[in-house]
């Protein structure tokens, strides 16, 4: 298993965030406007035709709503 440093590497898919990003990201999820919910609603199911999404997900210093 890598460790905590490995996961904010430069190489991640979460390219050099802080853990300070990770929490705000989980904040936001948790904290969803209607709008993003009824979006994500729609989007989550969409991996069984070969996408998958992520919602509020940190990539450096910020934080991507829909990825």
């Amino acid at each position: 298993m890598s460790s905590n440093k490995d996961l904010y590497h430069n190489n991640s898919m979460f390219k050099g965030a802080r853990p300070e990003t990770f929490k705000r990201a989980q904040t936001l999820r948790s904290k969803m406007t209607s709008s993003e919910t009824k979006l994500w609603e729609l989007l989550k199911n969409k991996e069984s035709v070969g996408y998958r999404f992520r919602r509020q997900h940190p990539l450096g210093y910020y934080i991507l709503d829909f990825l």
